[in-house]
């Protein structure tokens, strides 16, 4: 019975609930023929902006084919050599959306797990702003989509996503079992008791993401016109960030995404223009970056931006570059990182005792 059961077992949509039997001769019979899919990325209005001009790749993983049932409007599947296991009786008897589920994170784990299981995807381009169709041949599908970097990986906790950068945001994808061909045309619908049954070939796959920022970076340079100290020089800078819609009426900063202090140090002899390049601030972010001290016996003479706006990128590090010169005055200012702390949202200098100058 087990062998009869696991290939003529009622396959239902993913999420979904289950349908009548009905006679072979009902309107609205299953036809496992071609299905036309449609691949939905779901966003809000700003993120639809963000979707335009971007195309990602979605991978259609055939776990099983689709089998006939002779006797009943319904179709059972035969599984794909290495997934016969991603299912048992009980589950398959009446599955839920915790169960299909369950099925997918198995099936995710034979394909990227330590030990995969070789099996090639089908592997269709759309764009993200409209979607787009194409046609799959009938069956239980893994559906993951991605974009060329963002490619499926299994994390530490087992659970396997991938991602589509756009310009300025990352949306995660988990993957999902679709099935072809469906009890509905959408695979975000749920079925309700007066829903008429039958089946469609005609299937919208709709894709939800989480949204995160996409992280960028920022240089930030030292330039020193002459060194004329006989011991290391450091100098110091605030770093504060905010996303644009993080302001006032006035376009002031309501709060911050990110801040920090740096310093970067020349050792006696060296004229070499020194850095230090800061991770992890959200890409639109505004920056501003303040030299709050500058030196024991220097001063700033001058700031130069990589781009005007002060924005970060996904793509080019946001370069600024600071230089100062000699102020002939013989003060050493080694290691002055050490005396800043943040105090009511300030960068305060807690050494009363050394002298130096700050600048903008």
């Amino acid at each position: 019975m087990g062998k009869n059961w696991r290939k003529f077992t009622r396959l239902l949509p993913a999420l979904l609930l289950g349908v009548c039997l009905m006679p072979k001769s009902a309107v609205g019979a299953v036809n496992l023929g071609a299905n036309t899919v449609d691949v939905i990325f779901t966003g809000n209005a700003e993120d639809n902006k963000d979707f335009e001009g971007v195309t990602a790749s979605v991978d259609f993983y055939k776990l099983a084919d689709a089998v006939e049932d002779p006797q009943y409007d319904r179709y059972g599947y035969d599984f794909r050599e290495g997934f016969e296991k991603i299912a048992d009786e009980e589950e398959l008897k009446d599955p839920t959306a915790e169960v299909w589920s369950k099925i997918g994170d198995r099936a995710s784990t034979l394909i990227f797990g330590e030990n995969p299981v070789s099996i090639t995807p089908v592997t269709k381009k759309f764009p993200l702003s409209e979607g787009d169709k194409c046609e799959m041949e009938s069956g239980l599908y893994l559906v993951i989509p991605h974009d060329d970097n963002g490619t499926p990986v299994m994390g530490k906790d087992g659970k396997v996503t991938s991602y589509i950068d756009t310009a300025i945001f990352r949306y995660v994808y988990s993957p999902v079992i679709v099935t072809m061909p469906s009890t509905h045309e959408r695979t975000d619908e749920a079925a309700m008791t007066s829903d008429k049954p039958g089946w469609t070939n005609n299937i919208k796959i709709v894709l939800k993401p989480e949204k995160e920022y996409r992280l960028g970076q920022l240089r930030i340079v030292k330039s020193l016109t002459s060194f004329e100290s006989r011991t290391a020089a450091t100098f110091v800078f605030s770093v504060d960030a905010w996303l644009p819609q993080d302001v006032d009426e006035n376009g002031n900063p309501t709060k911050y995404c990110y801040n920090n202090a740096v310093s970067i140090t020349f050792n006696p002899g060296s004229l070499e223009d020194q850095d230090v390049v800061l991770d992890g601030i959200p890409v639109s972010a505004i920056v501003e970056v303040k030299e709050i001290y500058s030196g024991a016996s220097y001063k700033l003479i001058n700031t130069e931006w990589s781009a005007d706006d002060h924005v970060i990128s996904a793509e080019d590090i946001l370069t600024v570059t600071f230089t100062n010169e000699h102020t002939h005055e013989d003060r050493t200012g080694y290691g002055i990182n050490n005396h800043f702390d943040k105090v009511d949202d300030n960068w305060q200098w807690l050494n009363p005792n050394e002298q130096g100058g700050e600048g903008e």
